[in-house]
């Protein structure tokens, strides 16, 4: 037996949110911890809530409706950052202990070990491909300014310096938001992906589970009475009891935990996803008017903003699909444990577990609707609805 530990994606998570200020693994109470949390608070106010600030202010001033488009994509993506990095300072010690029992599953065999390897390579593929993509948007945001006609920043904004005249003035606020904009581009894709290790790794659990409740007899059963419909040695019926117990327990352990995932991490998610529809059209609106041929490089901003933005708002939802659907074949895997050869005793706990996965586990945001692939597909239906209205006024 072994615990699952670390991963190298988790490593690399709170790696990232460690040097970000988010992830405290100093004592607490002490000198350390107090200077890191106020570092933490400091690069926070000045790149991230001031930074939204300008960005806010600055989206008041424009009339224009294709500004006011290109505006909100970054503006909204920003509001919902920060509003992230409020739920993580709130919740900080929730999450901590959910990555805490993740980690502290214990795998039986190799077998296990092997197939959660496996399994994790999906969301390892997933994260380099996120970590990528909206990084291309914001070298192609840093580029924008140097084939622009006249004198613009990376984004719209107001900032309290004459930047559009002062040459010094403009270079202060260029540096300002490439910094600002770096540091919230992997930032962000972090508190996206964190949620989404949590998920994954919760129901490739109840995967293990499934496997194990599967594996029932075979384990201290005479395989061959079995496949005669023989019952069960009676020296082998309180060991095969006393591990459904074990596995009844796990299981309201993990239910704790997915609730545990549910309410530290509800708010955020609510916030992505009240703003990614909004995000999603105004990106397409932006695109109908873009020539790859004229502009190349708004082109790709706009393309892999887009792209970003649907993989922000996708992980959640699938792997949100995933802990329901898993959650719903542990009913299989329950009553294919050869449960008619075991005794009664055993009986009765097949049918308290039985009865416990009558209730789909499922994770609510903002406790109104389930995290699910429908909800999904509801965002994108709203998305190009909203750009239906749009690009016909």
């Amino acid at each position: 037996m072994k615990i699952v530990g670390d991963s190298s994606l988790s490593k690399v998570l709170v790696f990232y949110f460690f040097i970000c200020g988010l992830w405290s693994t100093f004592e607490p109470n002490t000198i350390a911890s107090a200077l890191y949390y106020i570092l933490s608070f400091t690069v926070h106010f000045t790149l991230s809530f001031c930074y939204t600030g300008f960005m806010v202010v600055g989206l008041l001033f424009i009339s224009d409706v294709d500004q006011i488009t290109l505006s909100i994509c970054v503006t909204f993506t920003c509001v919902a950052y920060v509003a992230k990095i409020f739920n993580f300072y709130w919740h900080n010690a929730g999450m901590k202990s959910c990555l805490k029992r993740i980690n502290s599953f214990v795998l039986e065999n190799e077998n296990e070990a092997q197939y959660m390897q496996n399994r994790m390579k999906l969301l390892q593929n997933i994260a380099l491909f996120y970590y990528i993509v909206p990084n291309i948007c914001g070298v192609t945001a840093y580029l924008k300014p140097k084939f622009a006609t006249k004198t613009e920043l990376p984004f719209l904004g107001w900032y309290p310096l004459q930047w559009e005249n002062d040459s010094m003035d403009y270079w202060i606020t260029y540096v300002y938001q490439v910094i600002g904009i770096f540091i919230e581009i992997n930032l962000n894709v972090t508190m996206e992906l964190f949620p989404s290790y949590l998920m994954h790794m919760l129901s490739i659990q109840m995967e293990i589970l499934g496997m194990r409740l599967e594996g029932m007899s075979t384990t201290v059963c005479d395989i061959g009475g079995l496949a005669k419909n023989i019952s069960i040695k009676t020296e082998g019926q309180q060991s095969i009891v006393e591990k459904m117990v074990k596995y009844l327990k796990l299981h309201q352990e993990m239910d704790d935990l997915a609730e545990t995932i549910e309410n530290n991490f509800t708010m955020a998610v609510f916030a992505q996803i009240c703003f990614s529809g909004t995000i999603m059209c105004c990106i397409a609106y932006q695109l109908t008017y873009t020539s790859p041929r004229e502009n190349f490089i708004q082109y790709c901003f706009f393309i892999s903003f887009l792209t970003g933005v649907v993989v922000q708002i996708f992980l959640p939802c699938y792997f949100g699909n995933e802990i329901m659907l898993t959650s719903n074949a542990l009913s299989n895997s329950v009553y294919s444990s050869s449960w008619h050869s075991f005794s009664l005793k055993y009986r009765k706990l097949v049918m308290i577990f039985m009865e416990r996965l009558k209730r789909t586990r499922q994770l609510l945001v903002g406790k109104l609707f389930p995290l699910s692939l429908d909800t999904f597909t509801s965002i994108v239906y709203f998305a190009y609805r909203l750009y239906a209205v749009i690009a016909t006024t």
